[in-house]
């Protein structure tokens, strides 16, 4: 199995504000999501590998689902999990996504920040813990 040591893949991503587009007929303009190289310290940082990882069905087999009581950071939460039980993360180096940055979104819509500041914080404390204790 090619990369069979690495759990998750993630790239960049052109972003749209139009809904519905397709990556072959976008209004992107070229703007487009650049993320960083895979380290726990770039995790810690944010959701690395955002709106299009693919993973291992392994991977929730071995560290469970999203945890139902984010409603925000659920994914970032588990990538943290996967993360800081060492599995690799590889970031492919091209754009092979698109984004819809949509204005009513659970974690884009102004109106949600309040809450949404608070559960991220939360998240990050935790695993910042465990990365000192590291």
């Amino acid at each position: 199995m090619a990369n069979s040591n690495v759990g998750l893949v993630y790239a960049d991503s052109y972003i749209t504000h139009k809904p519905n587009e397709t990556y072959e007929n976008n209004s992107s303009e070229g703007q487009r999501y650049n993320f960083e190289q895979f380290s726990k310290e770039n995790m810690l940082k944010g959701n690395l590998p955002h709106s299009n990882p693919m993973w291992r069905k392994s991977l929730h087999d071995k560290f469970g689902f999203f945890n139902p009581e984010l409603k925000s950071a659920g994914d970032w939460e588990f990538f943290l999990r996967c993360t800081f039980e060492d599995i690799k993360f590889k970031k492919i180096p091209d754009i092979l996504g698109l984004y819809y940055f949509n204005p009513k979104g659970i974690s884009t819509n102004p109106e949600n920040n309040s809450w949404k500041v608070k559960e991220e914080l939360s998240v990050f404390k935790k695993y910042q813990k465990q990365f000192m204790e590291q």
